[in-house]
């Protein structure tokens, strides 16, 4: 570009390419009166500034040599050209104008009273150029300010004002220009970022021509145009470059949610911290993503190839005199390059001239910065030490703008509008002339890189922790995002320093930080961190953790529900810790219901069925079971059915017993409510996986699936009251409010909130109870499906398979029993007699008589028979008693039936025993001994029932048959323990001890009376027990038959005697050692080595305790020792 003399502008100076031609007299002032000729304020305006969005006129077109002005043009004054910039806004044209004719001792009023006036400068213009104007015009104006205005003090002479108080103004200044070159920076990114995003898609703006641009680096950019084909590199990738593609790979994965595929690049590059750029290792700001760098590849096609310029073509750097952005001087080109492109080549485009000018100011704005910092330090050590240190730190907050990558993340592009704003910054001067000097400047700077070292030691030194922490409190400000950001940078650094025990009050901070970030890396970042707060989380922590989801989850969006919070949970699933898996459990729980219902019987149900089939640890399994009661409910797709009822399935055979009782109590009823919305609950969930099991023949799962039922069975009665054709109003039952009553003191109560009826059916359960059983009473009613399945299948099924059941399996008769009871409590009587009854009878009459060995004759009596009147039980149980005694049946059956009555009817199932006592069949007569004895234990918590057993027992100890007797001594010991008519109970023993034709009677009466006898009093013993025993070991050696067991059986009472309450009494012990004595001797001749071993030490036994020395050796010792502690006798050998 040639440099020739614009004569039509009064302002031009010449370019001072050659230091050493310059004339040495001071530069003219365009604006003194022999220099400037114009014609008017019309015409300076014109030669100044163009109206509205005109360009400046380009560079090639101003002349290198500079005309004389007409001789005939006036030459304005003064105050014409003060008015005339003060008219444009060209306020630090007018600035300097000011400064430079106070210099000379002249002041103009009008300049010294708008620069006085603060209200001047208060408003802050819009600085986002238009579009013309930013293509048009590379130059950036300035906002006005009172404080950057007030710095035409610093002109006035330095002994005049306090140095402290010219030290503050320029910090002000700085401040303000921080500020606003931050703004600037910040609106020029956006524009860019447009501007860029437009030519990318193919349609690109108007740009400026190549004369618009007057970069002034050091540097020239030159563009090579290439086809677009894959570079083999011909090099390895350098560490830096590794790590910095590594950190723009993760992110393009988490921008594009392929998060998997991020965690497993995370863990294979351990040593990188994808959530901070500083820690990549590149000392520059962050470069643009993986889409930028491919887009500008891909449309562009060309590389930028930096060549540096001589020296004597450069453009030299004043650092004495500052310029605005508007008067840059153009680069002076160098001798071209072969191989090179010109800007005029064809192969350059507009856009590729921004890039490569703006890379060229991009340098220019470091160099910039660094000579303004060294400018300031020079201007305050001057001053003393306190407000150094102060300007100090603000400059450092200025310097700090290159390092910011919030003003730098465009990199290269955003340079260029930096160095303008930098340019605008530089314009006003900090210093007056004579400091300002080479020499003077380079001692201040040297002594304030002095003063920093000896104040600021620390801030130097700092380790990274504590730089990034300085940088943090830097970058602090008012606006809400800001806040958001700090947060996010902050949380992961004090979580780690927080006492495990309060790591749950972070989660507040932490959880309002997740809501109010807007970048989903940072949001997921946090995410992680709430769910990795503790190692292995307690129950009390892990709820807060789930409260915290659950409110994430309420008020965030679904989109960050399924995006954000899920994928989290999904990464815990195989965690090594049980509390962390647990953690992912019941979060599941807590998210169900903020979840879409899709997205429940989906990705959360497999989840869940993941760890149910997998986890080995059985309280993971158990809260697993817990989370899938509740997802279950929000399941909207009825083909989630069979993979339901199979989860249930695995839950019920799990080996783990609290894993089946969290199945069959928590998750069967959740499982039993959801079906009822599809009416499949008896057709798909009962038939096939609870009466289908009864049928299998394995007892264990014959067990569960009893249990099963048990939970079931208030879920069938609601499901048919839900669906009775009383919901119709033209079928509504009307009911009195004594049968509503009736109906509330009749259904069951029950603790269990899940078979709550007023959870199953609803407030007004009471009331749609008693329409169900006004509605079954009436003589013809019609059937509804679900009422109509329980008749025709439930029902028969369970008769079918109490038919097949054999009552020698006490449990599972038992358990039969109790499901048909809890099935009638809730259908009624009525309806138990109506169709209960009439399937049970026909399965009687298809098994015969041997019905009464299976378990349908204990539920006909228990669950039928026993809701009619008591006679007629007693005919049934009596009519059985002879039946089973005439065919020699177990006896099983009436025993369970009289385990389950007794409570119920006592004095009826007396009235049979006695029925089978006078009954002159002697089998009968012996069962029914044998019921004596069991109702004898049933009895045992009242003793008024104990006592009607009484006569009974005495009748049939007359009996002349010695097997009924014998089967009587159980009883009577009963009796006896219980202190019921002793005396009576008594004479029964003594004339069965006195038997001597009936051994097995007397050894069947000692061992009886040995056991009691821990129940009984000293009389007892002394009067009847041990009198009684004496006499037999003293006629056991006349005994012909039987010798050797009744011998056994002594020894065996004796030996329970000395082991209960009583056994080692003074009073007990002489009397049964001397007849130990003799059965010790008896057990000799006997030749039984083995009792004679026992009998042996059990009298060496009772000899000790009988002899007082040895008895009372430790009550001697014990006195003996507290006589020696009270004497003197321990300190008498102490030293005096």
């Amino acid at each position: 570009m040639s440099q020739e003399t614009d004569t039509s502008n009064p302002f031009w100076e010449p370019a001072e390419e050659q230091p050493q031609e310059r004339p040495q007299q001071q530069p003219s002032n365009p604006f003194d009166e022999s220099d400037l000729a114009v014609q008017g304020d019309e015409s300076i305006d014109t030669l100044l500034v163009t109206e509205g969005n005109q360009s400046v006129a380009p560079v090639n077109s101003i002349s290198t040599t500079t005309g004389d002005a007409p001789a005939e043009e006036r030459t304005p004054t003064w105050d014409q050209i003060a008015t005339f910039l003060l008219r444009k806004g060209l306020h630090l044209t007018a600035l300097e104008f000011h400064t430079e004719l106070y210099e000379r001792g002249i002041q103009l009023p009008k300049l010294r009273d708008f620069f006085s006036n603060p209200g001047n400068f208060e408003s802050v213009r819009d600085i986002t150029p238009g579009e013309n104007e930013f293509l048009g015009d590379r130059s950036l104006r300035r906002a006005s300010s009172s404080q950057t205005l007030d710095s035409i003090d610093f002109a006035r002479d330095p002994s005049e004002d306090d140095p402290n108080a010219r030290v503050d103004e320029r910090v002000a200044v700085l401040e303000f220009e921080l500020r606003k070159a931050k703004d600037v920076i910040q609106s020029l990114r956006e524009h860019l970022t447009s501007l860029t995003g437009s030519s990318e898609d193919g349609q690109p703006e108007a740009l400026p021509t190549v004369n618009s641009f007057k970069p002034t680096g050091l540097t020239r950019t030159s563009v090579h145009t290439h086809s677009i084909e894959p570079v083999e590199p011909t090099t390895p990738a350098q560490p830096l470059e590794k790590r910095a593609l590594d950190f723009l790979v993760n992110e393009y994965l988490l921008l594009n949610e392929y998060k998997l595929t991020s965690i497993t690049f995370t863990d294979e590059c351990q040593d990188l911290d994808f959530d901070d750029w500083d820690d990549v290792g590149l000392n520059i700001a962050k470069p643009p993503g993986l889409i930028a760098l491919y887009r500008r590849f891909r449309y562009g096609g060309k590389v930028a190839i930096e060549t540096p310029i001589p020296s004597h073509h450069a453009s030299p750097v004043r650092p004495e005199k500052r310029e605005t952005s508007a008067q840059t001087e153009p680069p002076t080109p160098g001798p071209s390059i072969p191989g090179t492109p010109t800007p005029s080549s064809p192969a350059f485009s507009p856009q590729d001239l921004i890039i490569s000018e703006l890379r060229s100011e991009n340098q220019r704005l470091l160099t910039d910065l660094q000579a303004l910092k060294q400018r300031c330090e020079a201007a305050e050590s001057v001053v003393p030490p306190k407000p150094v240190v102060n300007a100090d730190r603000r400059v450092n907050a200025l310097v700090s703008l290159q390092e910011d990558p919030d003003a730098f993340a465009l990199g290269d592009s955003a340079s260029g509008a930096a160095d303008a704003v930098l340019s605008q910054t530089s314009s006003t001067p900090l210093l007056s002339s004579p400091l300002t000097a080479p020499l003077r400047r380079a001692s201040l700077t040297r002594m304030g890189e002095a003063l920093r070292s000896v104040v600021l030691p620390p801030t130097m030194d700092a380790d990274a922790d504590h730089r990034r922490m300085l940088e943090t409190i830097s970058r602090i400000s008012l606006k809400k995002d800001h806040l958001v950001a700090l947060l996010a940078e902050s949380i992961p650094h004090i979580i780690p320093n927080v006492l495990l025990s309060k790591r749950q009050e972070i989660v507040p901070l932490l959880l309002i930080t997740i809501l109010l970030h807007e970048d989903a890396t940072v949001r997921d970042s946090l995410l992680h961190q709430l769910f990795n707060l503790l190692k292995k989380p307690e129950e009390q922590h892990r709820q807060m953790i789930l409260s915290g989801c659950e409110r994430y989850a309420a008020l965030a969006s679904g989109d960050r529900l399924e995006g954000e919070l899920l994928p989290q949970c999904w990464t815990q699933i195989s965690h090594k810790y049980a509390e962390r898996r647990m953690l992912v459990a019941e979060s599941c729980a807590v998210l169900a219901p903020y979840a879409s219902p899709g997205l429940s019987g989906s990705l959360i149900i497999s989840m869940l069925k993941q760890m149910l089939t997998e986890d080995k640890n059985a309280e993971v399994r158990e809260k697993v079971l817990h989370s899938l009661a509740l997802v279950c409910l929000f399941v909207n797709d009825p083909d989630k059915l069979y993979q339901l009822v199979d989860l249930l399935r695995i839950s019920m055979a799990d080996t783990a017993e609290s894993v089946v009782r969290a199945a069959l109590n928590v998750y069967l009823p959740a499982l039993a409510t959801w079906t009822q919305c599809y009416s499949v609950l008896g057709l798909r969930l009962i038939e096939t996986n609870f009466l289908g099991r009864l049928e299998s023949g394995h007892e264990a799962a014959i067990a569960t699936a009893m249990l099963g039922l048990m939970k079931l069975v208030p879920h069938v009665y609601a499901d048919v009251v839900k669906t009775g054709p009383w919901k119709d109003p033209e079928h509504d039952v009307v009911v009195d409010d004594v049968l509503v009553e009736v109906v509330r003191n009749r259904l069951p109560i029950t603790d269990d909130p899940l078979e709550d009826l007023s959870t199953l059916i609803g407030p007004d359960f009471v009331v749609q109870c008693a329409k169900l059983y006004a509605y079954l009473d009436r003589e013809w009613y019609q059937e509804w499906p679900q009422l109509k399945w329980v008749i025709d299948a439930f029902i028969p099924r369970l008769c079918q398979y109490s038919a097949s059941l054999h009552v020698t399996k006490s449990v599972s008769v038992i358990s039969v029993v109790d499901l048909f009871k809890r099935f009638i409590s809730y259908f009624g009587d009525s309806f138990a007699t109506a169709h209960v009854s009439r399937c049970m009878k026909g399965k009687i009459q298809e098994l015969g008589a041997n019905f009464l060995c299976h378990a349908i004759f204990v539920c006909f009596a228990c669950a039928v028979v026993a809701l009619g009147e008591p006679k007629q039980l007693q005919e049934f149980l009596s009519s059985a008693l002879v039946s089973i005694s005439d065919q020699s049946l177990p006896l099983d059956g009436l025993q369970l039936i009289f385990s389950d009555l007794a409570d119920r009817f006592p004095e009826d199932l007396t009235q049979v025993c006695w029925a089978g006592i006078v009954h002159h069949s002697v089998p009968v007569r012996l069962n029914a001994a044998r019921l004596l004895r069991s109702l004898c234990g049933l009895f045992s918590r009242s003793s008024q029932h104990m006592e009607s057993l009484v006569a009974p027992l005495v009748t049939m100890t007359s009996d002349q048959e010695p097997r009924i007797r014998f089967e009587t001594i159980p009883s009577l010991s009963a009796l006896l323990s219980a202190r019921i008519q002793e005396e009576k109970l008594l004479t029964v023993f003594q004339g069965f001890l006195d038997d001597r034709e009936h051994l097995d009677i007397v050894d069947e009466s000692v061992r009886w009376l040995a056991k009691c006898a821990s129940a009984m009093d000293k009389k007892f013993y002394q009067e009847f027990l041990l009198p009684r025993l004496a006499v037999l070991v003293a006629q056991n050696p006349r005994l012909q038959v039987y010798r050797k067991d009744m011998a056994i059986c002594l020894l065996d009472g004796y030996v329970t005697l000395s082991c209960s309450s009583m056994g080692e009494e003074k009073w007990l012990v002489a009397p049964v050692l001397q007849s130990l004595r003799s059965l010790l001797q008896e057990l000799r001749e006997l030749n039984l080595p083995e009792y004679v071993d026992i009998a042996q030490e059990l009298s060496d036994r009772l000899s000790r305790a009988n002899t007082p020395g040895m008895a009372g050796s430790e009550e001697i010792k014990t006195k003996v020792m507290s006589k020696i502690k009270d004497s003197g006798l321990t300190t008498m050998f102490k030293k005096k």
